[in-house]
């Protein structure tokens, strides 16, 4: 009994380090865009003797619009290109080693764009395809180390998985929100290179992390029963299992549909975040740190609701429906942030957090609803590759759109970003359609995303949840007939 108790207590510390684990590679995943004012804009070098149109820049790299959404594409295609591979390298080399060397490689990337903006390297040839380098190992180093986080919560704590899933995805949104909070203000006190600097650190702790997490992986697989031990195999047995790719033709139609609906809707998504700051700025005239806190209200409020949006869902079962309102109430967004400036940005970025938010927190557990256990790894991988490959190529059309220079004509830059927000506005669109297509040929499928719908509805129970939150799996005895 004793060894149960401190097994339990272990795996609340287990859980904390698996979460601080997600917190600095988020941090940086958007860092460029609280300081796209300073990568984008070019180096005036004196704020003195400037035409009217001119934005005063002491601490300007001059990439413009196209280069800097070619750093985020690099990021998104890196994360799609991994994220398959990635799985079967953590299934075959396991928790610790993956873990380590993923949040390695995710630090030496943000070290590397750090040193790009530093000393001899800034301004020089040499710059930029070393930025573009840096955020490929970014984009490895995350997704191979998300990929870990979710195993590590499959494997200890099989019996609470939405609890720790939610503890999981606060943490990592925390990384976000604390990023937009501070990055602006610390490239204020000390220019563009410490804050990177001071981003490189908080993504190095994702590895001492990754350290004390393969301790305590190892302490608790060697102080945990055989049966637990057992359950272990048998998971990492079904995980290999998952990630066959011979299943991909037993996907059901709802679920391509769904792909569908995913990557239009995060594609129209993301390019608002990574692109906003500047935006904010340039229409509405806010400083770059005020700018910063108001792209960041999308992932605040991503950090309040979930919970109530679970126990809603819970209580009325209804996650396709949900889905598809989300879908359609985040359309006229883009629209309002074009055409309508006397509207505060605040509010249209809080707007936009409250939908995206309900919408994430939606789509995931669909294809869990949608497809069956043995094919559940292999058709999220399938999902994320789609994803991430639209939001790379929809950020690298918002580059070109925006131009290689920053335009220094008002009504010519305000244009581009019309025409930007035009095509965000046709991918949300898209992304409601085929979330009402979803949800009718879920109807056709006994409705599985809204059991409420069904006319025979037999719930039934699977953990307990009464039981404590973080505790061992509870082993039941099977009886085999004599």
């Amino acid at each position: 009994m004793y060894g149960r108790v401190v097994l339990g207590n272990w795996r609340n510390v287990l859980l904390f380090f698996n979460c601080t684990l997600g917190y600095g590679l988020y941090f940086n995943v958007d860092i460029l865009s609280a300081l796209q004012k300073d990568l984008q804009g070019t180096d005036t070098g004196s704020c003195e003797n400037i035409t009217s149109n001119v934005t005063c820049c002491l601490d300007c790299v001059g990439l413009g619009p196209d280069r800097y959404n070619q750093l985020y594409a690099a990021y998104a295609w890196m994360t799609a290109a991994t994220v398959i591979p990635g799985g079967y390298f953590v299934d075959r080399a396991g928790i610790r080693v993956s873990s380590i060397l993923s949040t390695s490689v995710a630090w030496l990337g943000t070290a590397l764009f750090a040193s790009a903006v530093t000393g001899h390297i800034r301004g020089t040839s040499a710059m930029f395809p070393l930025m573009f380098c840096s955020r490929l190992l970014l984009g490895a180093g995350t997704g191979t180390a998300l990929i870990v986080q979710d195993r590590v919560l499959g494997m200890w704590f099989a019996n609470n998985l939405a609890v720790v899933f939610s503890i999981n995805v606060v943490a990592l949104r925390l990384g976000n929100v604390s990023n937009f909070l501070l990055t602006a203000n610390i490239a204020n006190w000390i220019g563009l290179p410490g804050a990177l600097w001071v981003g490189a650190a908080l993504c190095g702790t994702t590895t001492l992390s990754a350290v004390f997490l393969s301790l305590l992986d190892y302490y608790g697989k060697k102080n945990s029963d055989k049966e637990l031990t057992s359950i272990s195999e048998k998971a990492e047995e079904a995980v290999t299992l998952c990630r066959q790719m011979k299943n991909v033709r037993l996907l059901p139609r709802s679920y391509w549909l769904l792909c569908v609906t995913v990557v239009c809707y995060y594609s129209a998504y993301l390019p608002v975040v990574s692109n906003g700051s500047k935006y904010i700025q340039d229409r509405y005239g806010y400083s770059k740190t005020s700018s910063a806190y108001y792209v960041g209200a999308v992932y605040d409020v991503s950090i309040i609701i979930p919970a109530f949006l679970g126990l809603l869902l819970k209580r009325f079962r209804c996650t396709g429906i949900l889905l598809s309102c989300s879908a359609i109430l985040t359309v006229p967004v883009y629209m309002l942030l074009s055409f309508c400036p006397r509207i505060h940005p605040l509010v249209l970025t809080i707007y936009l957090g409250v939908t995206y938010t309900t919408y994430a927190v939606c789509v995931w557990p669909c294809f869990a609803m949608l497809v069956s256990p043995d094919t559940f790894g292999t058709a999220v991988g399938i999902a994320i590759f789609i994803q991430s490959g639209g939001v790379g190529m929809t950020n690298l059309a918002v580059g070109k759109i925006m131009g290689a220079t920053e335009s220094v004509d008002t009504v010519e830059l305000l244009s581009n970003y019309r025409t930007v927000f035009w095509v965000l506005f046709a991918l949300s669109i898209t992304s409601a359609v085929f979330s009402i297509a979803t949800n009718m040929a879920d109807n056709q499928q006994d409705n599985v995303l809204n059991p409420f719908l069904r006319k025979d509805t037999v719930t039934i129970s699977i953990n307990n949840e009464n039981a404590p939150l973080l505790q061992p799996p509870k082993i039941e005895p099977k009886y085999e007939p004599s």
